[in-house]
């Protein structure tokens, strides 16, 4: 063999050696991001669950400590809503005269 023959094969495991640290790079910004994803949603879930426990704890409390009794407007009787029956409400002008 001569040594012209062999000559193209260097540049193109340079090319391929290049190519790999690439895509080594890419996989690593990946496995990053993923964790910071990862830690996120970690955070996430425990303070659900710790704002889950905090509101059976209050209401646990609210339980044992009675009715609640609502005062002033709030605890008048609400009857049915009222809702018009008006044929005007809902026709154009020139058909409801």
């Amino acid at each position: 063999m001569a040594v012209g023959e062999e000559s193209h094969w260097i540049p193109l495991t340079d090319l391929m050696t290049g190519l790999m640290v690439i895509f080594l790079l890419i996989a690593v910004s990946y496995m990053m991001q993923v964790e910071a994803d990862a830690a996120r949603i970690k955070n996430v879930a425990v303070a659900y669950s710790e704002i889950k426990d905090a509101l059976v704890r209050g209401s646990q409390q609210g339980i044992q400590a009675g009715p609640a009794e609502v005062e002033g407007a709030a605890a008048q009787e609400r009857s049915e809503p009222s809702v018009s029956r008006s044929p005007k409400c809902c026709l154009p002008r020139a058909a409801a005269s």
